[in-house]
């Protein structure tokens, strides 16, 4: 399969082939910031850095067109609130606990296999506030301590997906999270 990440930072390029290579998932990826560079046939997006709203807009629209898996993930997910959300978000220092609650009948509950209380033990630097959850998003995850989100996915035929934990830092995610992986690259 071929995902197209939204990035030319080789260290998070790296990482991310790694972590797909961890859980032994095969895929091909492609780099680039140019929509003409970009071969028709992917199955998936992955914007795991903040991006240019202009930039993320052709991306956007290319995903939306050709039905492509959309994963947003840790600073990515800045630019998800921001561009769906139809205002800048500006970073809020964190102030929650090291436990997630994954809610009952999302997307990514199905995805992870299982809902409820989580201890994700990520070190979180930062928080996106429940009011910036964008009109046609559901919450999929949300801090147990302070109720900010952790993860939220659009409501529609169209699968995107958006989690603020750093799914592909070095940092053993807790069970089930590479399953996550898995959905992007089907």
């Amino acid at each position: 399969m071929k995902i197209l990440v939204l990035s030319n930072d080789q260290k998070i390029l790296n990482s991310i082939e790694e972590k797909f290579n961890l859980f032994s998932i095969n895929i091909e990826l492609i780099t680039s910031t140019h929509i003409e560079d970009v071969p028709k046939n992917l199955t998936g997006l992955i914007v795991p850095e903040k991006v240019d709203i202009n930039v993320l807009s052709i991306f956007i629209k290319f995903a939306k067109e050709n039905n492509l898996k959309t994963l947003f993930t840790n600073r990515g997910i800045e630019s998800l609130i921001s561009y769906f959300g139809d205002k800048d978000y500006i970073a809020k220092e964190f102030d929650g606990s090291d436990s997630t609650f994954l809610a009952l009948g999302s997307k990514l509950a199905e995805i992870i296999g299982g809902a409820g209380p989580l201890n994700t033990h990520y070190d979180l630097d930062w928080e996106i506030p429940i009011n910036f959850l964008p009109d046609k998003f559901l919450l999929s995850a949300f801090n147990s301590g302070n109720g900010s989100i952790e993860a939220l996915e659009m409501v529609g035929k169209w699968e995107i997906i958006g989690v603020i934990w750093p799914l592909f830092s070095s940092k053993k995610a807790p069970s089930g999270f590479e399953n996550i992986l898995s959905w992007i690259s089907e």
